[in-house]
């Protein structure tokens, strides 16, 4: 038994050709449709926008007052989830840039947590002077002995000294070790 097929079911357009006035209405509509679209864009954004700067406006106030409530604290409560820093209870070694040097002392101001600090190396005949210079391109340091007339004004400088100085600003210097040429050769391109 076969089964008949339905008819394809066709829409019919109006074959009538619009009018004038018809056409009109329908760019006008098109038109208002469009209108309130780009309105509605418009006014979507201003409102984004003042949105976004009563946000700021806000983050920034939080901001002043953390600042300005962090400004009068310590590091430690300025930041109280950051690691601590063990500072060793003895210290035997600074380093810093000259800042005064004459055949019985050396002055050095070198930059520590709390801030810069300057100390003071007397220089006595048990004082060790040494220069501590890269040869040439070798990646290695060499020492070498020196004179306390090789240490000018800047120049990058260790101090050692025989005694914990963690409380003091003024020790004898057991060793001065003087850093020059430490930067690392760097080959050119080819």
């Amino acid at each position: 038994m076969k089964k008949s097929a339905k008819p394809k079911s066709t829409s019919i357009k109006s074959s009538r050709p619009k009018t004038l006035l018809e056409k009109t209405e329908e760019i006008k509509s098109i038109i208002m449709a469009s209108m309130l679209i780009v309105f509605g864009m418009i006014l979507g954004a201003i409102l984004v926008g003042v949105l976004i700067e009563k946000k700021s406006e806000s983050i920034s106030k939080k901001f002043a007052e953390t600042a300005a409530t962090n400004a009068n604290k310590n590091p430690s409560q300025k930041y109280p989830n950051a690691a601590a820093i063990n500072f060793p209870s003895a210290i035997l070694i600074v380093s810093g840039s000259v800042e005064a040097v004459s055949d019985s002392e050396i002055k050095i101001k070198t930059s520590i947590c709390q801030g810069e600090k300057e100390f003071t190396g007397k220089i006595t005949a048990k004082t060790e002077i040494i220069r501590r210079e890269r040869q040439g391109n070798s990646p290695f340091l060499k020492d070498a002995k020196a004179n306390i007339s090789e240490i000018k004004k800047d120049d990058r400088v260790v101090l050692e000294a025989y005694e914990n100085i963690s409380e003091e600003t003024t020790f004898e210097a057991k060793r001065i070790v003087i850093e020059k040429s430490l930067a690392v050769p760097v080959a050119s391109p080819q």
